[in-house]
Order: C-alpha cells, then structure tokens, then sequence
C-alpha cells in the first residue's frame, strides 16, 4: 500500500517523476476517484477511501514493478523511469515502449506504433518488448521479454 498523505501529494509526485503522458492519462481516474472519496462514508457509488486507494495502489505498483523489470531488461541501457511506457493493447495485453529523444525508429512496425500513439510528445519509439504483470493481494511483479517482434505486428492493435 502506498503511505499517503490527505491531499493525495505523495501520490502525485510519484505519478509526475515515474509515469509518462499516456499512463498518467490512464491513472487520472483512478487518482480522482481516490481523492474525491469522503474519508468518512463512502461515495454514493458505494465506494470507500480504502477501496478506491486499493485499486490505485494496484494500477501504480504494476506500473512500477513493469517499469523495474524493463530497466532490468535493458540495464545496458540506464534507461529513465519516462523513457519506459507500459501500454495495453486492444486485446488488454501489456506491453513496454521505450523511447528516446536521441534515436530513430528501427523498423516500419516501430514507425506505424509511433504514428498510433494519441498523445503528441517528441520522443522516438526505440524499442518495444512484451510484458507480463501480475497482482496477488498486496504484491506486484512484472516480466519483461525482449521480443524480435514488437506486440501491433501480430495484427494485435495497439491502444
């Protein structure tokens, strides 16, 4: 569980230094939903603090786990918590892109995923690689493969 504080800033710091547009757009609702809920009774969605901080903490601790293992991955690399977005394909498979501001795209799948992606950031695909994550209660773990063949060019869209 994440320790927080009232007004939701540990949460927020954490989401600016560690998450990328796309997966700060994804937490958004999440975040919002924990923040706007009453500490003393729940919202009139039947929602408590506890179970809105619950699925948050979730969300976030895969995210992070996905991103320590990538970094694992590539520790050749030294890649930055920002250069590592977990994406979610149309089917609800995870995926890993890393990008970087200094190298071109690889292939023509790399390009086409870029071009897919809404969000307009001038960072470069480099690398996609496939990825599992898993919660049981309180934990998190996240495995990352290295795939020749970036998720998208299997006919899988990409979200």
């Amino acid at each position: 569980m994440i320790a927080q504080d009232d007004n939701g800033e540990t949460i927020s710091r954490f989401v600016r230094r560690v998450l990328t547009r796309p997966e700060k757009a994804m937490v958004q609702p999440k975040l919002a939903r924990y923040l706007n809920v009453s500490r003393d009774e729940p919202k009139q969605s039947g929602v408590s603090r506890d179970q809105a901080l619950r699925e948050l903490s979730q969300w976030l601790a895969g995210r992070f786990a996905a991103k320590e293992a990538t970094k694992k991955a590539y520790a050749s690399r030294q890649l930055s918590w920002r250069e590592i977005c977990v994406r979610t394909s149309s089917s609800g498979r995870p995926f890993v892109i890393i990008s970087s501001p200094a190298e071109p795209a690889r292939s023509p799948v790399l390009e086409r995923i870029e071009d897919e992606r809404q969000e307009q950031e001038t960072d470069i695909i480099s690398q996609v690689a496939r990825l599992s994550i898993s919660h049981d209660g309180e934990y998190a773990m996240a495995m990352v493969m290295v795939a020749d063949q970036p998720p998208g060019s299997d006919g899988d869209a990409i979200s």
